[in-house]
């Protein structure tokens, strides 16, 4: 056996298709026509809900880590500004107890 204690989620998409969207404007050239946001959050959501209670069932020790990128991770700064979809089913997760650790990425963001 491999001995794993856990599962790392590195989902590097791009979020926020909306243009008035500060956060990610002009930061991502994945985004197509086919691609939609809330159906990724609902992915990632869905995701990490069945991880977390699949590894609780296995008992103690098992970990559950989301690497986001750095741009994924901004809280609205100011009034009228949209957070991170990403940013809020995190938070969300984090409130409900379904993560135990987050691995913010620089390599590849915004602030590369």
């Amino acid at each position: 056996t491999m001995n794993l204690d856990g599962v790392d989620i590195d989902y590097q998409y791009c979020y926020e298709k909306v243009e008035n969207n500060a956060i990610h404007q002009d930061v991502c050239d994945q985004v197509t026509d086919k691609y939609d946001d809330l159906t990724a959050i609902g992915f990632l959501t869905d995701l990490t809900t069945n991880l977390r209670t699949k590894l609780d069932a296995l008992g103690d020790g098992y970990e559950l880590i989301h690497s986001p990128r750095d741009v994924d991770m901004v809280a609205p700064q100011g009034v009228g500004q949209q957070e991170s979809l990403y940013f809020g089913a995190l938070e969300a997760a984090a409130e409900q107890n379904r993560l135990d650790f987050l691995i913010i990425k620089f390599y590849n963001g915004a602030t590369r």
